[in-house]
């Protein structure tokens, strides 16, 4: 095949409910010259026959069967596969607008050394209605310098790779792939990456991604080791930050490592007291959290509590709960 302006990457397991409603929402297209590469990532439902079928109907669909190995490995494989000049991924479980590749196109020709990201429709299983996840943009695109990444991060919409355009010359030159070891956050550090080799970012406040939650998906199952994941992508995202953001970037985080104190506490969690306290004292000795906790405003927190983080021992915060939680119940 000859190369062509766009392909569309979906990596596919296990998702034959919704998967012809995604792949039918990209054979029409108001778009020429692309491709939509379809990975099955070694599915044991029907999804690879309804992927052989696509691929019989139209001359638009590619179709890769391989043995699982994940998202990461999945995409990864339709990347190396790929003969267009722009690359776009979408998951299967969702859809897109009929415009969503020509108006993401044209955008970045507009805009060649700018990563171009679109507002996105989202909905839960048990939501009747996709709802915008950004809905503050006064303007029909917004354009940010590279220095204002954290406005970006604001929005909601850096973190996953389905509502954006990337160049494949960037992803080759600098052997950007998936990370398949992660699993979580692994999107996040794929699109960190790759911002850093832009100038900036722009903004289509028109959502043009139809993201479908399923309530039974991998963000609601506990973690672990949820810690190590955030501090993954803090670590990518924290060279992008400018002096200017850097408080409101650490409060965010700052939230986010609180979780993690709490998350170790999660009924699901088996291990021992000692163990948890072990943790989370981990946590309290990172340099990730002990930069947060200085550099963040912390006006949510009082000063006993910021003292007692400051002390590097969870057990006196883990007591001081147990305290609070007797004095509720009398």
């Amino acid at each position: 095949m000859n190369d062509l302006k766009v392909s569309v990457i979906i990596p596919v397991y296990n998702v034959e409910k919704h998967l012809a409603r995604c792949i039918e929402s990209l054979i029409n297209q108001k778009f020429d010259d692309y491709e939509i590469i379809v990975v099955n990532d070694g599915s044991t439902d029907n999804s690879p026959q309804i992927c052989d079928e696509y691929a019989r109907k139209s001359d638009l669909v590619k179709v890769i069967h391989k043995q699982n190995g994940g998202v990461s490995s999945a995409r990864n494989a339709g990347i190396d596969s790929a003969v267009g000049e722009y690359i776009m991924f979408v998951d299967s479980d969702d859809y897109v607008t009929d415009d969503y590749i020509s108006t993401m196109y044209e955008c970045q020709i507009a805009n060649p050394d700018h990563l171009i990201v679109c507002n996105v429709f989202q909905k839960t299983e048990h939501e009747k209605e996709y709802k915008a996840l950004f809905q503050e943009m006064a303007k029909d695109v917004v354009k940010f310098d590279k220095e204002d990444y954290f406005l970006l991060y604001k929005t909601g919409l850096s973190g996953f790779p389905v509502n954006k355009i990337f160049k494949k010359s960037i992803l080759l030159a600098y052997d950007l792939r998936f990370n398949t070891a992660m699993t979580l956050f692994e999107d996040l550090v794929f699109v960190a990456q790759y911002y850093q080799k832009c100038k900036g970012s722009v903004v289509i406040s028109k959502p043009l991604y139809c993201y479908y939650i399923l309530d039974t998906g991998a963000v609601r199952k506990y973690r672990k080791n949820l810690f190590h994941h955030y501090i993954l992508g803090f670590n990518f995202r924290i060279p992008l930050i400018t002096k200017d953001y850097l408080t409101d970037f650490c409060d965010i985080y700052l939230k986010l490592f609180f979780h993690c104190l709490k998350n170790t506490f999660d009924e699901r969690n088996t291990d021992s007291l000692f163990k948890k306290i072990k943790y989370n004292n981990s946590i309290l000795k990172s340099e990730e959290f002990i930069f947060c906790l200085e550099h963040a405003s912390k006006k949510d927190e009082s000063p006993k509590y910021i003292k007692m983080l400051q002390r590097k021992n969870y057990l006196w915060i883990y007591l001081r709960e147990k305290m609070k939680s007797l004095v509720r119940k009398r």
